[in-house]
């Protein structure tokens, strides 16, 4: 937060204090520490984020790890996630579809 962009007498600090809700990502990410790491790397302590975010990412590792092979082969199934999903990735909702796709990138 940036004091010259905000009237900071305005402003209700108790809905930005409370934000740290990496305890909650890790439980809906319980059993995959792939996942667990892959969220907190990519997005932080956020509970969602766009479908296209996330698959960048997943597209991002895949060319670091030299696996575009991977990516070309599941960007059709990544699209129709994205599309089911209503192009948001939420951790509460889509915790199973999260675990799955870091699972099969870890493949």
């Amino acid at each position: 937060m940036h004091p010259w962009t905000y009237d900071l007498d305005a402003v209700d600090f108790k809905y930005l204090l409370s934000n740290d809700l990496k305890a909650k990502i890790v439980q809906q990410l319980e059993g995959s520490v792939d996942a667990q790491v892959f969220w907190l790397s990519f997005f932080k302590p956020q509970l969602a984020c766009a479908a296209d975010d996330f698959f960048d990412a997943i597209r991002q590792l895949c060319e670091i790890n030299s696996m575009k092979k991977h990516w070309v082969k599941e960007a059709e199934n990544y699209e129709l996630i994205m599309r089911d999903r209503m192009y948001v990735m939420d951790v509460e909702k889509d915790a199973e579809i999260i675990k799955q796709v870091i699972a099969g990138f870890s493949v």
